[in-house]
This record gives structure tokens, C-alpha cells and sequence, in this order.
């Protein structure tokens, strides 16, 4: 991978400066920003999100499977204990 080029130095450093922004300003809606050098003299407008949705559908399935687990592995604890106290099976 070689050197970065002026124009690319540029713009990660614009991206830098917009997640600060984004991150100060969530009521904004847009975000422009204009670039110094005179051959990049275009604006660039980045929307920022206006409303953040976080899906949490996967934690009950989550949730459900490491009770399911913790469980099973409980039930197989006990039930290897009974049969040890009774004489049925013999570990050591």
C-alpha cells in the first residue's frame, strides 16, 4: 500500500471533523463541509442520521438459547450426581 496523496489526506481528515460534528450536533439534519484546497472547491454535504433505531430483536432469541443452555447443563449436573450417590455410576 503506498503513501497517502494530498487529496486523500484531505478527506480523512474531513471525516475526522464530521464525526466530531455529528457527534456534537445530532438535532442537525445536515453537515456541510468545504474542502481548502483550491482544486477541491466542491462542498460536500453529509446528512446526519435524525433518528437512531436499535433493533434488539436478536437478544430475546440470545437471551432464550443461554437459558435453554445454563438449564440442560444444570439438569445434566444433577442428574450425574443422583446416579453417583447411588452407586450406579462411578467417576474416580
Amino acid at each position: 500500500m503506498g503513501r497517502k496523496t494530498k487529496k486523500e489526506k484531505i478527506i480523512a481528515k474531513l471525516r475526522r471533523e464530521n464525526q466530531a460534528l455529528v457527534g456534537l450536533s445530532r438535532n442537525s439534519p445536515e453537515v456541510k463541509v468545504s474542502l481548502p484546497s483550491s482544486s477541491l472547491n466542491n462542498i460536500l454535504v453529509l446528512s446526519a442520521p435524525t433518528t437512531e433505531r436499535t433493533d434488539y430483536s436478536f437478544l430475546r432469541a440470545d437471551l432464550t438459547r443461554t437459558l435453554l443452555f445454563t438449564f440442560l447443563a444444570i439438569g445434566a449436573q444433577l442428574v450425574l450426581w443422583y446416579l453417583q450417590s447411588k452407586g450406579l455410576i462411578r467417576f474416580f
